[in-house]
């Protein structure tokens, strides 16, 4: 049976649209990218109690925070680019 190429850009968007899906698609680290799309969906569907939180810090503290959520989202898709290639290269 013919081993099935991954495509790295692919496993990089999935892991933008919803951390961990890269994982999931790759095949490889399955346990990490499943509490990843877990602990993201917990984030999102908690949003709403989020945007009272967001009320009581000053504007410098919002954009720390978002600056570092692009960061980490960023260096997950890289990471699942990164995977995808190796996943290819056995």
């Amino acid at each position: 049976m013919a081993k099935q190429m991954k495509k790295p850009w692919l496993a990089a968007i999935l892991n933008i649209i919803l951390t961990g899906l890269g994982y999931i698609y790759n095949g490889k680290r399955m346990s990490f990218g499943i509490l990843m799309v877990i602990s993201t969906l917990l984030i999102y569907g908690s949003s709403s109690e989020g945007e009272k939180l967001f009320q009581v810090f000053s504007i410098e503290t919002i954009i720390i925070a978002v600056a570092s959520w692009i960061i980490m989202v960023i260096a997950f898709a890289y990471d699942a680019y990164k995977d995808a290639q190796e996943v290819n290269q056995k």
